[in-house]
């Protein structure tokens, strides 16, 4: 067996409600857990490992509550967007989405899978979501390439008066979805709290970007492989700003050709006023029809008649679609009437669910597919709705 996996190649079995409960349980205490980690700066020290690219800080931290062999690493930096924009980079509920998804985020990925969709985005909760996915990734330096079974949740906080929206990663245990590393030569991995954190900043359209990557992944490898890795990894944060501004650009009106001004007429760059030559030849902004020079363009990768195309689009024009209104967009205050649940300065905004252990034992069968100590969690976690 290869990958890609049949599509029926999992079996899913329907949740029963302990298991549903459960899940989102480890969900919410997977959220507070990665902005506990990531905010506040007693839960790990932290050591700085790279800091020579000014855009994006790297940093080295030991959980002392995680076995030895649980990598922590995270990365800072800061974006130019809404909470509103962010949130909707991860959307992936339509194929179009899925799409526009992998194509960001999936460069790794050999095969992936939904097993269950527990919540969507609603109009009271527009950037919520908890699912359970499987994907298999391509590891480097000659590394047994890794498989994950991770529950994800997107959700609403607030950490000391701020608000934000995080995506997080935690590991779980399924019946329906057993170890294969044997049959695919994988190495099952295992994230605690992975994902990424947003929260706004006291310039308005501008958001502070941590992601957190804290997990046992199986590795073997020298630590030297280990930080080159990860500083890979991190260092991808970066595209959140092309990504954010491909976003802009597709939504803003493209010229039509017709209109365009004709390149024999043109001898300058309509910008930088210089003469084209044989290292700056001429090109066709997308948005306002000028001829500018191949120093002051820049092609894009945009969605274009349902198929995703690289655009020359000039940097004034660029410029002007990037912009982002200082005021937030009316959906992100949704959750601000919210009653929340809290936990050590941590606010998570979720629509309620069932608790675990006011589950009674009679309302589920004998049979679990989900393998986790839910009464343990239930009594660390339930008593957070509650106050």
């Amino acid at each position: 067996m290869k990958l890609p996996l049949p599509r029926d190649f999992f079996s899913c079995p329907p949740l029963s409600p302990k298991d549903i409960a459960c899940l989102h349980e480890a969900g919410r205490q997977a959220a507070l857990d990665i902005v506990q980690l990531t905010q506040d700066r007693n839960a790990i020290h932290w050591q700085a490992v790279s800091q020579s690219n000014q855009h994006v800080r790297i940093y080295r931290g030991q959980d002392p509550t995680k076995p030895p062999t649980v990598l922590t690493w995270c990365g800072m930096t800061q974006l130019q967007a809404s909470i509103d924009e962010v949130a909707d980079l991860f959307r992936a509920e339509t194929t179009e989405q899925y799409q526009d998804y992998c194509r960001m985020f999936t460069r790794e990925l050999l095969d992936g899978a939904t097993l269950y969709t527990l919540a969507l985005p609603t109009r009271s909760f527009p950037r919520h979501y908890v699912g359970v996915k499987w994907h298999a990734v391509e590891t480097a330096f000659f590394v047994q390439n890794r498989d994950f079974l991770n529950l994800e949740g997107q959700y609403d906080v607030e950490f000391e008066g701020r608000r934000g929206w995080v995506r997080v990663f935690r590991g779980v245990h399924l019946t329906c979805c057993p170890d294969i590393s044997k049959v695919l030569n994988l190495t099952r991995g295992h994230h605690y709290a992975t994902g990424h954190v947003f929260f706004e900043t006291d310039k308005p359209g501008y958001l502070n970007h941590t992601q957190l990557l804290h997990g046992d992944f199986g590795t073997n490898a020298p630590d030297f492989a280990v930080v080159i890795g990860m500083k890979k990894r991190l260092r991808q944060m970066l595209d959140f700003r092309r990504f954010l501004c491909e976003r802009r650009l597709a939504k803003t009106p493209f010229m039509d050709v017709s209109l365009y001004v004709p390149k024999g007429e043109q001898y300058q760059c309509s910008l930088c006023r210089r003469n084209f030559g044989l290292f700056r030849s001429k090109e066709h902004c997308r948005k306002c029809g000028q001829v500018v020079c191949s120093h002051c363009v820049k092609s894009w990768e945009i969605p274009l008649h349902h198929k995703f195309t690289m655009v020359p689009i000039c940097t004034r024009c660029t410029h002007h679609a990037v912009q982002v209104d200082d005021a937030w967009e009316i959906s992100s205050l949704v959750s601000t009437v919210v009653r929340p649940i809290v936990l050590s300065g941590a606010m998570l905004f979720a629509p309620p669910v069932a608790n675990v252990g006011s589950l009674p034992l009679d309302k589920f069968g004998t049979h679990r597919v989900l393998q986790c100590d839910c009464e343990k969690q239930s009594k660390t976690t339930h008593t957070y709705e509650d106050e």
